[in-house]
């Protein structure tokens, strides 16, 4: 996954203000299926063995900001008052190297530039918990912040580095362990068996607390859901805020959001790692899903796609 900010987020910025006078830092958590690995981070792989005292510097190979975390990078600065630079180059006399040769000074009139230099940041990855099946982590960047950054571009600097790594962003105070944020990365999905129309919608009701014009989208688009025949039904918060989801298999959910409509996104394996990212985040990653727009004909569209990905 990658993904690149041009400005500070709105959620990091207030994340940085919940932090008040403490320093902070980049962190994410991650629940991976064992033998899953983030191919940023060199090295990481989901095995038996528990993770320790391990660092990463992020593939320079793999992302643009990984590489200007080790070469460093300038910005042309177009808002500032252009300057004159003198530029020279070795020319033959009268054309002809033989009759030997004469410097030739240019002056240019060209923007300014600020360098940045690379900071070989590395990321650090600490195990939290693990089952037979999945282990979660914390990852969080070697850089520490103060509460108001001197430089925002330094801090966007590093923000993009670990979000390009991780795919995932936000921050917290030093003095916090990490593992106590593990609740607000993770969705906790609640499963409602799948019974009668209206006993389900009415769960759904209690637990999402729709407007009136909600309800009636969620009627809508339950009548498809349910007519395909749902193992179960999901509701969820966070990256997903708002969304039920139906769950056709293991690996294979529908998720509707009830307050936008506007999409139905389809995902076909590791769904509850998925489901932490915003649309934005998964509609700039290269993951595996189904987004299909809720115009004329998606309802055969959708119908198609879980029935071809569940045989």
């Amino acid at each position: 996954m990658k993904k690149s900010y041009r400005q500070i987020p709105e959620n990091i910025k207030s994340n940085i203000r919940k932090c008040g006078n403490k320093q902070f830092v980049i962190y994410s958590v991650v629940k991976l299926k064992m033998g899953n690995k983030l191919p940023n981070l060199p090295g990481l792989v989901i095995n038996n063995d528990p993770i320790a005292n391990f660092e990463s510097l992020p593939d320079p190979s793999r992302g643009t900001w990984a590489r200007r975390n080790i070469e460093g990078w300038e910005i042309v600065l177009k808002n500032k008052p252009m300057i004159t630079k003198s530029f020279s180059h070795e020319s033959p006399n009268f054309g002809d190297w033989a009759l030997g040769s004469h410097d030739v000074t240019i002056d240019r009139e060209v923007y300014q530039r600020d360098f940045f230099p690379g900071y070989g940041s590395t990321i650090k990855v600490t195990e939290i918990n693990r089952t037979d099946e999945y282990v979660t982590i914390g990852l969080e960047l070697d850089h520490v912040f103060e509460q108001v950054p001197k430089d925002t571009r330094e801090f966007l600097f590093a923000l993009n580095v670990f979000q390009e790594a991780v795919g995932f962003s936000a921050v917290r105070p030093t003095d916090i362990p990490i593992e106590n944020f593990i609740g607000s990365l993770i969705i906790n999905w609640e499963i409602l068996p799948v019974g009668e129309r209206d006993k389900v919608l009415r769960e759904i009701y209690s637990r999402l607390s729709p407007s009136p014009s909600e309800k009636k989208l969620i009627d809508e688009r339950m009548d498809l859901l349910m007519a395909l025949r749902p193992r179960n039904f999901i509701t969820g918060s966070s990256g997903f805020a708002r969304y039920v989801g139906a769950q056709y298999g293991d690996e294979l959910i529908a998720f509707e959001n009830i307050r936008y409509g506007n999409a139905i996104y389809i995902m076909f394996e590791d769904w509850e790692r998925l489901s932490r990212m915003t649309r934005l985040q998964l509609m700039n990653s290269d993951e595996k899903f189904e987004r299909v727009v809720h115009r004329s004909g998606w309802e055969s569209q959708v119908e198609s796609i879980i029935r071809e990905y569940r045989n």
